[in-house]
């Protein structure tokens, strides 16, 4: 289940914002107090004139000092709202000042860290990564440049790739690497540095998790790199060096992921994770097993040239968009089993040096396997092409098993060669299937594969067994210019159809030296 990413936006108080008065305002409040007391006296003034006149008198006197008091008691409002707004302005101020001086403070905190990194000592470096990993802790708004900090570390030379010319060795080209005890506290002070970026990166840990922030690590050397559970922003680990185990289970890259001739020298595991937006691993090498199982690519992504020296899986791999292997090289066993490829896949000139297995994948898009060689055996059993499917050119040196299979469009396999058997049985054709050009050195087998359009083998060769391919699952088919080995006609297995095309039929004797022509079948025994 995917963890929701939580916001570490800067939670800053905010600014009061005062106006200078204005001198109409002022102006109007005076006229306010004054109307307040005028209006009120006459009033009430204006009420006595029907009293007796020794009443009447005192009425109005009263009425004078009630005027006044109302004056008095607006001109008090007025006096206590200028009181209020001293006193925000007060407030205002020292907010002002206080931000002034965590501002201030943060700066001085930040300059020292950034100094410590620079020193010779590693105790004192790994003070200063300790006093950025609390400097970001505790002001939000400076995470993201902790981080940059952090990754520009980390994208510096080892102590193990520094060296130091001797007098003897200057100018020859020769080099001393560092003390052993040295190159130790670097390697420290660096699984420090990457400590930083799994702790805080880490979406499960809501506490200390700084948000999908960006990280560089272009050129970098790492060890033993984790980033489980994390959830990372743009990510660029193109040229880097990956020493030990790599994990990066369960972890979500919300943006592009860059992992241009990334060199992963032990065992990598991305099972699981989610790649959000564009990623590529052009060129990368995975010199250990390499773990893509139930990963999720929802935009394009290429593997082109990439290198896996090692047994890799990608087992129920969800591509939703492009994906390339274009000249990829798996040394050892690939799984791609119950994998669903939304778009368009392409995997031309891949090699295939041990076993590869395709079963119960789903091409929805077009898939294309042009000149790629499987070396090893390739499983493609129960698997469904959506749309066209192309093998033209490719080798498949050991056993192939395409059973079960549903090429639902256009099926094309010309100048594929097989070296062993080819398995098609049960499998069917609604679409169009080519096999043109096609050669089947050790035979083929079509046992109940249905063909619901045409099907051509012209100019293919059948130097093994042609067992099963019966007239009732073939609307019409084409041999023309085709090789046929005289063994494949006498497992009585093979039935012709009069709607055959088979004009320019060689026949391939049984002591493999012997070529028979023939303009049509009818020459030979028909079964």
């Amino acid at each position: 289940m995917r963890r929701k990413q939580n916001s570490s936006k800067a939670s800053t108080p905010d600014k009061i914002q005062l106006r200078p008065l204005r001198w109409w305002w002022v102006a109007s409040s005076g006229a306010v107090v004054i109307l307040a007391g005028i209006s009120t006296g006459v009033w009430l003034w204006h009420q006595a004139r029907t009293l007796p006149d020794l009443e009447r008198i005192k009425t109005q006197a009263e009425s004078t000092r009630i005027a006044l008091t109302a004056a008095g008691g607006v001109g008090a409002a007025l006096a206590l709202l200028l009181a209020f707004r001293r006193q925000r302005s007060t407030e205002a101020s020292n907010q002002d000042v206080q931000h002034d001086a965590t501002e201030k403070r943060v700066t001085e905190l930040y300059t020292k860290a950034i100094e410590q990194l620079g020193s010779d000592k590693a105790a004192v470096r790994l003070g200063g990564l300790y006093a950025l990993k609390r400097l970001a802790q505790d002001s939000p708004g400076q995470r993201a440049t902790v981080i940059e900090v952090v990754c520009a570390y980390l994208r510096m030379s080892t102590s193990s790739d520094v060296v130091l010319e001797s007098s003897e060795t200057e100018g020859k080209g020769e080099a001393e690497p560092l003390p052993e005890r040295s190159q130790a506290e670097e390697h420290q002070v660096r699984l420090a540095a990457q400590s930083i970026l799994s702790t805080h990166l880490d979406a499960s840990r809501i506490e200390t998790y700084w948000g999908p922030l960006q990280v560089n690590l272009t050129g970098a050397r790492l060890a033993d790199f984790d980033l489980t559970n994390c959830v990372i922003g743009p990510i660029d680990l193109s040229f880097a060096t990956l020493v030990g185990n790599t994990d990066a289970r369960e972890c979500t890259f919300t943006k592009s992921a860059d992992f241009t001739r990334a060199n992963f020298q032990q065992s990598v595991r991305f099972d699981k994770s989610d790649f959000q937006g564009e990623s590529t691993f052009e060129g990368a090498t995975f010199k250990g097993f390499a773990d893509f199982e139930e990963v999720i690519m929802q935009r394009s992504t290429s593997f082109l040239d990439a290198s896996f020296d090692d047994i890799s899986t990608f087992r129920k791999a969800h591509f939703q968009d492009e994906i390339t292997f274009t000249s990829t090289k798996f040394a050892r066993e690939v799984n791609f089993s119950t994998a669903t490829f939304g778009g368009r896949a392409e995997f031309i000139e891949t090699n295939f040096s041990g076993s590869a297995t395709f079963a119960k994948s789903t091409f929805i898009n077009e898939v294309v396997f042009y000149e790629a060689k499987f070396l090893g055996s390739a499983h493609f059993w129960n698997t469904t092409f959506a749309r066209d499917s192309i093998f033209s050119r490719a080798m498949f040196r050991a056993g192939t098993s395409f059973v079960a299979c549903a090429f639902m469009n256009d099926t094309l396999f010309k100048q594929a060669e097989f070296w062993r058997t080819a398995d098609f049985s049960s499998s069917s054709f609604p679409g169009k299937a080519i096999f043109e050009g096609a050669k089947f050195i050790r035979g083929a087998l079509f046992n109940r594969a249905e063909f619901w359009d045409a099907i051509t083998f012209r100019s293919a060769q059948f130097l093994g067994a042609l067992r099963r391919l019966e007239p009732n699952s073939i609307d019409r088919a084409n041999f023309t210019d085709c090789i046929i080995a005289m063994s494949a006609l006498s497992q009585h297995e093979f039935w012709w159809s009069p709607q055959f095309a088979l004009a320019g039929i060689q026949l391939l004797g049984e002591d493999w030296g012997t070529l028979v022509h023939a303009d049509s079948l009818p020459a030979i025994e028909a079964r």
